[in-house]
């Protein structure tokens, strides 16, 4: 099997920290996910997957950012997923 290299959150700098600061600090999440730090090694590929997640994860509907939060809480349980 291959290894993918990555830059975790305490190694990162510039423009990568900046982005790996908004997860943790405006999305709240506890640590950036795994499928994130596989881009890791280009930050403008990490700053488009975030722009893209968070368009097309919340904020489309009228439901309100706490009840979207809330169903993509269940359906990553559901699915199994570890972050």
């Amino acid at each position: 099997m291959g290894y993918l290299p990555v830059i975790d959150e305490d190694q990162a700098t510039g423009k990568l920290k900046e982005i790996y600061d908004y997860i943790r600090i405006v999305r709240k999440q506890k640590q950036v996910s795994p499928v994130l730090k596989a881009f890791s090694m280009r930050a403008e590929l990490v700053e488009q997957v975030v722009k893209l997640s968070d368009l097309a994860t919340f904020g489309g509907t009228t439901l309100g950012r706490r009840v979207e939060e809330m169903l993509s809480t269940a359906v990553s349980t559901w699915n199994g997923c570890h972050y």
